[in-house]
């Protein structure tokens, strides 16, 4: 199997375990892309399905049930808060509220079913913020969480980084690009979404960005990193540890 995935574009696992990959751009064309492919595994090949209505890279992407939300878009040099949803089932995109601040590179994670939250993220080449947002569904509205409501001062936000609903009220923010330094960074912290507060929860083994959504198995959060490593998260232990790329093996959900 041979499968050109163009830059910037990212790519995630529904929870029946389907494949899609969205967006990105064609350097040698200097084109941004709508596109939208589903994987075929017993075949090996991306098809083609429904164009999103924006084109959307270096954009964030989650699911919950069978909806897929891409949040956020870097286009010519310029970052939009464009927002989406795709129905699997009806192969249909949708436009939804755009994001309060325009980010891209942001830490996104849905919570309870019924919210999306964005941490960080970059409003340019050079800024990477602390900005928190949280998307009700259901209102289809974004809300930006103020600092003076969320405590920050234990926080690095990043770019590229990850997030993940670990416990009925905490949010995992793992890895990226840090706001302080601009390089990769192993940071790792926990949100509570009820105490409206983030605290610094231990450290990646190898410092890491990432551009996929991490998956979670028996307890264990499992994030494909931009080096050679597995990144594994045992959440009850609150433990990091890495797999070599070479030697994964996936465990069975």
């Amino acid at each position: 199997m041979s499968i050109e995935v163009p830059l910037y574009s990212r790519s995630i696992a529904t929870e029946t375990g389907t494949i899609y990959l969205t967006g990105g751009f064609v350097k040698h064309m200097g084109v941004y892309l709508k596109n939208c492919y589903r994987y075929d595994e017993l075949f090996g090949v991306l098809n083609q399905v429904s164009y999103m209505n924006y084109p959307h890279a270096d954009h964030s992407i989650c699911t919950i049930q069978n909806f897929i939300y891409v949040v956020g878009t870097f286009v010519g040099n310029a970052v939009y808060g464009y927002c989406e949803v795709y129905d699997t089932q009806k192969d249909q995109w949708k436009l939804i509220a755009d994001m309060k601040v325009p980010r891209t590179g942001t830490s996104l994670c849905t919570f309870k079913n019924n919210f999306i939250f964005c941490f960080g993220g970059r409003i340019d080449q050079k800024q990477i913020v602390d900005t928190i947002e949280v998307y009700d569904i259901s209102r289809n509205a974004w809300e930006e969480l103020p600092t003076p409501k969320v405590d920050k001062s234990k926080w690095v936000p990043s770019y590229m980084g990850l997030a993940h609903q670990i416990t009925d009220n905490e949010i995992i923010l793992f890895g990226g690009k840090s706001a302080v330094t601009f390089h990769i960074f192993n940071g790792c912290f926990v949100f509570d979404v009820e105490k409206m507060t983030i605290k610094e929860r231990g450290s990646l083994v190898n410092p890491c960005s990432f551009m996929n959504t991490p998956l979670v198995f028996n307890s264990n959060l499992y994030a494909y990193g931009n080096d050679i490593y597995l990144h594994q998260y045992n959440i009850p232990e609150q433990k990091w540890s890495v797999i070599p790329k070479t030697s994964v093996v996936l465990p069975k959900s």
